[in-house]
């Protein structure tokens, strides 16, 4: 796998706030999340349903009243 080329390119929040958010529903147009890592950490808060991840080769279901902690670098 060429681990570069799914680097993220979107940059999120600012220097100083380096924190983004997303509200992410069925209907949002990044619902289906492609492959991807970037240098900052990422959060998820599932609120309902379910949402099937892969972080590195891990793969697993995340249920409502979740949180997925993903460390910085990590393909997701």
């Amino acid at each position: 796998m060429k681990y570069i080329a799914y680097k993220e390119d979107r940059k999120h929040g600012t220097f100083d706030f380096p924190i983004e958010f997303y509200h992410v529903t069925p209907t949002h147009p990044r619902y289906e999340m492609s492959y991807h890592w970037h240098i900052e950490y990422e959060l998820i808060r599932i609120l309902e349903g379910e949402l099937l991840m892969t972080v590195s080769e891990d793969e697993f279901t995340a249920h409502a009243g979740d949180i997925v902690f993903v460390k910085g670098g990590l393909l997701h």
